[in-house]
């Protein structure tokens, strides 16, 4: 079994019962462990509280992603090593932090964000 980072794409496809949720899911539920960060937590809170009358929604989504994930830290060297992966695939700073989490804890990053696609060790949903 494998190790999983849910990034915020995914999260919010899940939380918003999207179209490729069941796919999302249908990962998850082969997965040894679930994974994100605070990042995620922020991007995806955002999204949600940024539509009206949402409050409920965000409190309901935040619980749901500290219930069935693991939610890493960044620290100072995943921020270094996010560095390198930013310059590389020309990343912005949030994925970049994001996927340096996922390589350094040896996770596979689920996502349906083009700006991933193509990239090693990710698990692209579309």
């Amino acid at each position: 079994m494998v190790k999983l980072l849910l990034d915020s794409w995914a999260w919010i496809e899940i939380i918003e019962n999207g179209p490729l949720a069941q796919k999302i899911l249908e990962q998850v539920n082969g997965a040894s462990e679930i994974l994100t960060t605070a990042i995620n937590i922020h991007e995806s809170g955002f999204r949600i509280l940024k539509k009206k009358g949402r409050i409920k929604e965000f409190e309901k989504a935040v619980s749901f992603m500290k219930e069935k994930a693991v939610i890493l830290d960044i620290d100072i060297k995943t921020a270094l090593l996010a560095i390198d992966l930013r310059e590389k695939y020309k990343m912005h700073a949030s994925d970049a932090l994001c996927y340096a989490a996922a390589l350094l804890n040896d996770a596979l990053i689920v996502t349906g964000d083009p700006d991933f696609k193509n990239l090693p060790k990710v698990v692209f949903i579309g």
